[in-house]
């Protein structure tokens, strides 16, 4: 199991995750991710790593709205502002029948799975078929990365507490993806933090490495 399992994540205070409010590019990001969800008119969303609630608001419309998030303590800050309902879970192990949801976001959150095999088996189990998972993800060798590789070459102790963060290259996550079977597409793909949307082929399928 990664030291930077699930367990890792569900064990950091409150203070680990305290974004500021989401920013011009963030909310262009949201703006985005919530087109598609009215393009798509699912039934059900869920949200899995609801954090503080940060991108909630971008994800609720007609239709039903549900939360999971692994950190007790940020489940407690969001229900207090009044994110429900939201169940305490991880992405790998979603508390959820098969089939529950017509769409997946997790924004934010795909740069600190280290067990994408897990989490992307649960995601297409609770989705329909032809459901689909939209998430953001850190590109590698972006504007972004360089800035982060050195921060970490300038300030290796500050930078400690953001090594559970990954990068990802879109060919390398494109086959991971297909090959949980979703057919895949990119939005904002030159930017630092593209968007994976990621679509569920209908029928029966054995995921592989």
């Amino acid at each position: 199991m990664s030291k930077f399992s699930w367990r890792h994540f569900a064990q950091k205070g409150p203070d680990w995750w305290n974004p500021p409010a989401p920013a011009d590019f963030q909310q262009s990001q949201l703006e985005s991710i919530q087109a598609l969800l009215e393009k798509d008119r699912p039934a059900r969303v869920l949200e899995i790593g609801v954090g503080r609630g940060r991108a909630t608001p971008w994800l609720r419309s007609s239709w039903t709205y549900v939360g999971v998030e692994v950190n007790r303590s940020l489940l407690m800050l969001a229900k207090a502002d009044g994110v429900e309902p939201i169940a305490l879970g991880t992405g790998t192990v979603l508390p959820f029948r098969t089939d529950a949801f017509g769409a997946v976001v997790a924004y934010d959150v795909l740069m600190h799975i280290w067990d994408r095999g897990g989490f992307l088996d649960e995601c297409r189990r609770v989705l329909l078929p032809d459901g689909i998972l939209v998430a953001n993800f850190l590109r590698k060798f972006s504007p972004g990365w360089r800035r982060y590789v050195l921060a970490w070459l300038l300030h290796p102790l500050r930078m400690l507490g953001s090594r559970d963060r990954r990068f990802d290259l879109e060919k390398e996550l494109r086959t991971a993806v297909s090959n949980r079977g979703f057919r895949t597409e990119f939005l904002m793909n030159r930017t630092s933090s593209p968007i994976l949307v990621a679509r569920k082929f209908a029928g029966s399928f054995t995921g592989r490495d």
